[in-house]
């Protein structure tokens, strides 16, 4: 058994009324700015833990499911190499992880996961039942309750040594509708958006959206892992 929860903002209703059919989420978690994405993003997962689903899956309200999105991740999460999965992995940020990501396309990696002691993005991410209580305990807590939320399940994931690493579905099965943020204030001190930069050889800037790098269903899924390093 899965359950999904999505955390969304009241701009964004008509986004996330969209989005729960297409993913058949259990529960929706609204904030109107006043709650804050890093505790949205906890009640959420509060809520998963008590489901007793064997997966909790948290999904982001700008999130953009794969065709048969609940038959992919039904066949995703039985092959997980790791309790705590990705599932989806994009371009521009975080800046540091790029130019590996680049490396893996260009050198056609075709297994059906990527490894990371980080945890990139929150787009959605699921996490193994047991681990579920595990985790809230840890971002309740200094340092990871000061820090972005992805960061801050990274910073778990890097503390507890039973979970390994963040598995990323490869290709991602959800995508990122790249719109800017409705935060105004990121914990990261980082805006949100289109990344612009000066491209190898270029004299203008280029505009990178932030989507995922390979997005799509597999017929068939494995546990076959590339590591990023």
């Amino acid at each position: 058994m899965i359950s999904v929860a999505i955390v969304g903002h009241t701009k964004r209703i008509d986004m996330v009324d969209a989005l729960r059919s297409k993913v058949d989420a259990q529960y929706v978690l609204m904030d109107d700015g006043s709650k804050g994405c890093f505790r949205n993003h906890l009640d959420a997962w509060s809520a998963l833990s008590l489901s007793g689903a064997n997966w909790g899956v948290c999904i982001e309200d700008d999130a953009v499911p794969v065709e048969g999105f609940r038959e992919q991740l039904k066949a995703v999460l039985a092959v997980a190499p790791s309790p705590v999965v990705s599932l989806y992995i994009g371009t521009s940020r975080p800046r540091f992880i790029q130019g590996r990501l680049r490396a893996t396309v260009d050198s056609n990696v075709d297994t059906c996961w990527l490894a990371s002691e980080h945890m990139l993005h929150a787009v959605g991410i699921a996490v193994g039942r047991n681990y579920i209580p595990r985790m809230l305990r840890h971002l309740r807590k200094p340092p990871a309750v000061l820090l972005p939320i992805d960061r801050a399940i990274g910073h778990w994931v890097r503390s507890d040594p039973t979970v390994g690493y963040v598995s990323y579905a490869w290709p991602s099965i959800l995508d990122h509708a790249d719109q800017g943020s409705v935060i105004e204030v990121h914990p990261d001190g980082e805006p949100r958006g289109p990344v612009m930069y000066l491209d190898e050889g270029e004299a203008m800037p280029v505009l990178c959206p932030r989507v995922a790098w390979r997005f799509g269903q597999r017929s068939q899924w494995d546990s076959s892992v590339h590591v990023l390093g």
